[in-house]
């Protein structure tokens, strides 16, 4: 019960245990669970989607490098090489690396190291598994390399590669490994000389790296260390399997995964298999570590330690059936504390390669991405996913700041988001739209306004921004409609038409694109969502257009329209989330609906309702893909809230029944997946009453509720994130009961 009582001050806890435990026999067991918690406090920060496959990333002083190939292997195709700055998670360059000059059908980039502009690079070709080693000059020549050979044994399957300096040599080396394994040595000017390292008998040797002062080479044979003349000084021979890569931590010592298989079964059809960790000092004394026991099957791709020798290793877990989808992952593990985290990216695919730098990871996550030989037509690209440390802490739903805007006779808010530490209101003032730009901190300090804008002609209650999206260069994205005569020189076409602008929020902030939606009948636009991600970068409209539903995609750059899709249901779409992992888009409104990157109807949610008057308001993504949907019943005193795991499938439901009208706008989550949802009522006696809950990720039930009676506010949209994770509510308070065009724009931080 102490050990409970202080569960939220984790550091605290690991202070106090052994005089709160005393002998307690499980004590070790509850401060190794607590430890989880403690390193466990990543989410995705950013997301870069592309149609190749990456499958390895290598580090470079001040960019990150991933290759992959373009098409499956029975298809051909190119291999591929990319590099993206870290500084600000954008593409630098992508390169098609071709193999038909080589007499080979298709390619595969391994990995690649920089030596200053020049890559050096390893990978195989198809058909028959060749090794390949070349060197790109990506500056000089973005469509050609320079090749220095291909090892055509076709019993090679592949090679790893590394950049070694010391004082009088600049060498890459690259071990292939296959049918035998071999070192090779190059220059700038070629091939130096070779190294047979299968001379003992043992032969499978696939990774390696050097500790500075000799170089480890490891395989399911065992492990080599060899002397800067790549002779063997030292060996240790075992027969293991899944023996894929290694690290180094800042001792030397060796750190590969293996596989520990419980219920042999055919190649195809593994039943069970695990993941074991072998940690190797320089004197080769070697300790062995089970790191899962799970059902299914888990392969580790890639490893890397970080300065503080944290291990952390990117793979996957597959199911029994060949069929299944596979769940990529991430593990962290040090001193015998691990954590297991999904990456849930809604379907079938595998973590690869894995980065760590400045306490954020990098990995390469494939859609799709099968060995066993999946249909060419199954893949769905690749993604980069950045990842970042937060300190997110239990929500109490505590109003901890409230905040008014009351610059005019009538304000409210309708959007807001969350990209980063960086927040974006929107709504009306005195009939013209208004957008504000917060960054937040955390803590005790409250956030900070950074900039406001308003725009379009004065004095129209009908014109608002009803939603927005802040990237994180400070550009604010936003939606809405209004129906006066002339707005920015642009005359109605129809009794109402819709806008989408992208306004830059630094320093003095201006319009750098407005577009105008236009056709003879009301068109009003409720919802946007950003999809940096995608290979062009984009925001998500929704709305309807002459009484139907309807989505549209514009570039953030220029606001040119990349798909506009008229899904022929009366209604509207009022929101719209956008699964950055997938490009996935969810929209609700008169429908709830799954659409893929291209606004192609993918799946209907089935949405269950007790009346048939259900107006479905919001839709709100988890961080493994599941949605949760949000309204109320017009007429009666219930809202209701159901979520939909990432299959669109129901998971569960709940009806909330308040002994007065609410209404129940957009939700959020919290770092556990909770989802918190805000009810108010209109009813101003002496105030309106917002009432808010907290419901279990996995049931439903309620966690906690708070009544919020004298902020006098309405809840029309609601956001967690930040960097604890806050809560954020925007609405109006309307201090006149009877002249509704009185009024202020609020802003709620719960904590």
């Amino acid at each position: 019960n102490q050990i409970q009582l202080i569960n939220s001050s984790l550091v605290e806890l690991l202070s106090k245990c052994p005089s709160l435990c005393g002998n307690v026999s499980n004590s070790t067991a509850i401060v190794r669970q607590t430890r989880v918690e403690i390193v466990s406090n990543y989410k995705i920060e950013s997301v870069l989607r592309y149609d190749a496959e990456w499958t390895w990333m290598s580090n470079s002083p001040d960019q990150l490098l991933f290759s992959g190939r373009v098409e499956h292997p029975s298809i051909g195709g190119p291999g591929k090489v990319g590099s993206i700055n870290t500084s600000t998670f954008e593409p630098n360059w992508e390169v098609a690396v071709e193999s038909a000059e080589l007499g080979f059908n298709g390619a595969d980039v391994r990995k690649c190291q920089a030596d200053e502009e020049i890559f050096y690079c390893v990978g195989h070709l198809y058909p028959g598994h060749a090794a390949w080693i070349f060197r790109l000059d990506p500056k000089k020549n973005h469509t050609k390399h320079i090749v220095w050979e291909d090892v055509a044994d076709h019993g090679m399957e592949s090679c790893d590669g590394m950049l070694w300096k010391n004082e009088t040599q600049n060498v890459f080396l690259a071990l292939i490994f296959g049918s035998q394994s071999t070192i090779r040595v190059y220059d700038s000017g070629g091939f130096i000389r070779s190294v047979n390292l299968s001379s003992s008998g043992k032969k499978d040797y696939r990774s390696f790296a050097y500790n500075n002062e000799n170089f480890i080479v490891v395989g399911n044979d065992g492990v080599l260390i060899l002397d800067d003349e790549l002779q063997i000084v030292k060996q240790k021979d075992f027969s293991m399997a899944g023996v894929t890569c290694m690290a180094l931590d800042s001792r030397g010592y060796l750190y590969h995964p293996y596989t520990i298989q419980d219920t042999p079964t055919d190649h195809i059809e593994w039943a069970h298999m695990d993941i074991g960790l072998q940690i190797c000092s320089k004197d080769l004394e070697c300790t062995s570590h089970r790191l899962t026991n799970e059902t299914g099957i888990d392969l580790i791709y890639g490893m890397t330690v970080d300065d503080n020798d944290k291990l952390y290793l990117s793979g996957t877990t597959e199911p029994h059936a060949i069929n299944g989808l596979r769940d990529g992952f991430v593990l962290i593990w040090q001193n015998g504390t691990e954590m297991k985290m999904s990456l849930g990216s809604r379907g079938d695919d595998a973590s690869t390669g894995i980065v760590v730098r400045d306490n954020h990871m990098y990995i390469a996550v494939n859609q799709n991405h099968d060995w066993r030989g999946a249909e060419p037509n199954t893949y769905k690209g690749s993604a980069i996913v950045k990842l970042a440390p937060v300190h997110y802490k239990d929500n109490n739903l505590t109003l901890s700041w409230n905040y008014t805007y009351d610059e005019g006779a009538r304000a409210w808010f309708d959007g807001l988001d969350i990209r980063h530490n960086l927040m974006c209101t929107c709504g009306s003032n005195n009939g013209r739209p208004l957008v504000m730009l917060w960054r937040l901190h955390g803590g005790d300090h409250n956030p900070t306004l950074i900039n406001k804008f308003q725009f379009g002609d004065e004095a129209y209650l009908d014109f608002a921004a009803k939603d927005c999206y802040p990237d994180v260069h400070g550009n604010v994205y936003v939606t809405g409609y209004y129906n006066k005569n002339v707005f920015e020189n642009v005359t109605v076409a129809g009794l109402m038409d819709s806008f989408v602008g992208k306004i830059d929020m630094n320093t003095e902030p201006s319009l750098v694109w407005l577009k105008h939606i236009r056709t003879a009948g009301d068109d009003q636009a409720f919802g946007i969502a950003g999809d940096e991600g995608a290979p062009r970068p984009r925001i998500i409209l929704v709305g309807n257009r002459q009484g139907l539903c309807v989505v549209m995609a514009y570039a953030m750059n220029n606001g040119e329209q990349l798909f506009d899709v008229n899904l022929g249901g009366t209604g509207a779409f009022t929101d719209a989330q956008v699964y950055g992992l997938t490009g996935d888009i969810t929209v609700t409104g008169t429908t709830t609906a799954q659409l893929d990157t291209n606004g192609n109807v993918t799946r209907i949610l089935s949405m269950t309702h007790s009346q048939i008057d259900a107006h479905e308001q919001g839709v709100t993504l988890d961080t493994n893909g599941a949605q949760i949907i949000t309204g109320f019943y017009n007429t009666s005193n219930t809202c209701f809230v159901q979520k939909f795991g990432n299959d669109g499938e129901l998971v569960w439901k709940r009806n909330i029944t308040l002994p007065s009208r609410h209404y129940m706008f957009r939700a959020a989550t919290d770092f556990k997946n909770n989802v918190i949802v805000c009810m108010y009522t209109d009813e101003f006696v002496p105030h309106r009453v917002m009432t808010l809950m907290m419901l279990h990720a996995e049931t439903g039930t309620t966690l906690k509720t708070r009544q919020l009676k004298d902020v006098d506010s309405s809840c029309v949209s609601m956001v967690s994130g930040g960097i604890e994770g806050d809560i954020f509510v925007v609405g109006d308070s309307r201090f006149s009961r009877t002249d509704l065009n009185q009024g202020k724009a609020t802003i709620l931080r719960l904590t």
